[in-house]
């Protein structure tokens, strides 16, 4: 019998194309697993990344446009390593009539070569914070952007409270201002809200004060503000709520705007008087309330009604009666997901007024 030569070296990769799946198996399982303690990518070799350091020739050209309005870079606070610039702060000593003294801090970030994001904090001195965010390709473009928000457009200074709104600058349809949350500090109170970016979701609002123990705060005190607002709800830092917005991203944001207002100015005025008085002064809100948060619950207990009544009315399927039996679930269903919150089935308490003086 003639012994057969094995193939030469440069016709293995053309054989191997008619292994088959099976042969490719046996192929893949038989290689060489890299020795214990050094990672897979170490063995095939360094893996490319997407980006790298700011070289000191790309901070150069960076700084140009900062150094001409009179920008000193931080070099202590900035990581050339993740493509972060943080510029040395300015401070204002009550910038408009009213506000408080702020300092300006200027954050560059780019996190890919040819894309950029400068960030502006508008820091008081008890720790309130506004933010304005501008993303583009060109730093000098973006420092234009933010040098023409006034600093007082993210500022409001009432009686009883005091409130940073943090904004987004976009571009479509012209460059406009898109509330991405807000901290106000009353007398002995803060408010925190978070405005999602995605149209439908509610904003979050997070009440709670500086001591250890959180007051006790009745669950209707926004939500007598109207259905946008929800009732309150216990939470270890104090108390969080949802707020329902209108709109489009644009009329979103001013719906946002007006809303925090409103909520600002009512926990003023309501924390500022004993919580007799705001019973005495929202009696029949706080009923409304009530009687909203029974829906609820008030639907469940109608389903149930009817499907314990359809089985002795002996209802036909396709009659109405049988189809809203039948449909009202789902009907429901798709109007609590309309609403973007989801329900609380609950047995709400009868709103009471408070006998202590004070909050």
């Amino acid at each position: 019998m003639n012994q057969v030569d094995p193939p030469p070296a440069q016709a293995l990769p053309h054989a191997r194309r008619h292994r088959g799946g099976w042969g490719r198996f046996i192929e893949l399982s038989m290689r060489r697993t890299p020795p214990s303690g050094v990672p897979a990518q170490a063995a095939s070799g360094p893996v490319p990344t997407q980006t790298h350091a700011l070289s000191h020739h790309d901070v150069l050209m960076l700084l140009e446009p900062f150094v001409r309005c009179g920008r000193q870079l931080d070099m202590a606070a900035s990581d050339r390593l993740h493509r972060r610039l943080v510029f040395k702060p300015l401070h204002h000593a009550g910038p408009a009539p009213g506000l408080p003294a702020l300092v300006e801090t200027l954050e560059l970030h780019s996190p890919r070569p040819g894309r950029y994001r400068l960030l502006r904090l508008l820091v008081d001195g008890q720790g309130l914070c506004a933010r304005l965010q501008a993303e583009g390709r060109q730093p000098q473009d973006l420092l234009s952007r933010i040098d023409g928000v006034p600093l007082a457009r993210q500022w409001q200074v009432e009686a009883g409270f005091v409130a940073a709104r943090s904004h987004r600058l976009e571009e479509a349809c012209g460059i406009h201002l898109v509330l991405t949350g807000a901290e106000v500090r009353l007398d002995a109170l803060t408010m925190k809200m978070d405005v999602p970016e995605t149209p439908g979701v509610p904003a979050r609002i997070e009440l709670g004060e500086p001591g250890p123990a959180p007051r006790s705060l009745p669950e209707d005190l926004l939500a007598v503000l109207g259905w946008s607002w929800s009732a309150l709800k216990r939470a270890p830092d104090g108390f969080i709520g949802c707020l329902r917005l209108q709109g489009g991203r644009r009329m979103r944001s001013l719906d946002a705007e007006h809303k925090l207002l409103d909520t600002a100015r009512h926990l003023a005025r309501t924390l500022a008087q004993p919580p007799a008085d705001f019973h005495r002064r929202l009696w029949l809100a706080r009923w409304g309330v009530t009687l909203r948060r029974a829906i609820p619950v008030g639907v469940v207990g109608s389903l149930a009604t009817l499907a314990a009544a359809a089985e002795p009315l002996q209802l036909p399927l396709h009659s109405p009666s049988g189809l809203l039996l039948v449909g009202a679930p789902l009907l429901l269903l798709v109007l609590y997901f309309l609403r973007g919150a989801a329900p609380r089935i609950e047995l709400p308490h009868l709103p009471r007024a408070g006998k202590s003086a004070d909050w």
